[in-house]
């Protein structure tokens, strides 16, 4: 298990209704429209993972897209490590739940504490309630309380998937992380936040023709969907240096 600032769970619960529209264009026909109800959402998920199962690699041309960070990205591991991952992530994504919890720990341990790869989050909200969760999360002071708020909110997951107060569910959560109900609502309410994750989002869709989460982008790989720790562990071998 991750030893991360926040630790356990918390009876929370965070929904889709009441959480705003997401202001931007639909995810395309390999992922589920940003108004997406719940039950939709995730059977169009499903079908994108299928989908992306059996799709190939796709290789970046560009080596200064595949490079490019931004000065606020959030990251976990050293900046020298020969592999950069990113992934694009929604929060009230299953798949990208199953990730965070079965796969990232042992990554963390094998691949991201040994300076071996360095870890990069960037949202991808498919959804107001996503959207909103990320600004929460955004509002963390630095990458280990960041990362802390994301694990929990992916651990989370199936109860705020259920309620029908979106702010008052985070507000529980960001508790967890010593955040007052005043500093939440002030993250929520942050619109040049939550057009810089607005914005983020249509960057990755433009340079990584990302359209389903989670999509990764590995040393200029985009690889579509659930990635076992198997498959990352076969691309590792080939991309860390010989010898």
């Amino acid at each position: 298990m991750r030893k991360y600032w926040v630790s356990g769970a918390v009876a929370a619960v965070v929904v889709l209704g009441g959480a705003g529209h997401l202001a931007v264009r639909p995810a395309g026909p390999h992922g589920p429209a940003p108004d997406a109800a719940p039950g939709a959402q995730t059977a169009a998920q499903d079908q994108a993972v299928a989908r992306a199962a059996a799709a190939p690699q796709t290789l970046l041309a560009d080596a200064a897209v595949q490079a490019e960070l931004y000065p606020d990205d959030r990251i976990l591991g050293s900046k020298d490590a020969p592999i950069t991952m990113i992934e694009y992530a929604s929060l009230t994504c299953p798949h990208c739940a199953a990730f965070e919890t079965q796969v990232m720990p042992q990554l963390k341990s094998d691949y991201i504490d040994k300076g071996q790869v360095r870890f990069v989050y960037r949202d991808f909200p498919l959804d107001g309630a996503a959207l909103q969760a990320a600004q929460l999360a955004q509002c963390a002071t630095d990458d280990q309380r960041f990362f802390a708020l994301v694990d929990t909110l992916f651990k989370l997951q199936h109860e705020w998937g259920l309620s029908d107060d979106v702010p008052g569910a985070l507000a529980k959560i960001g508790a967890l992380a010593g955040m007052d109900k005043a500093t939440v609502d002030k993250c929520l309410a942050d619109q040049e936040l939550k057009a810089k994750i607005l914005a983020r989002r249509g960057d990755a869709e433009t340079k990584f023709d990302v359209n389903s989460t989670p999509t990764f982008v590995i040393n200029g790989r985009v690889l579509r969907g659930v990635q076992t720790i198997d498959m990352l562990q076969a691309l590792f071998k080939e991309l860390l240096p010989k010898g």
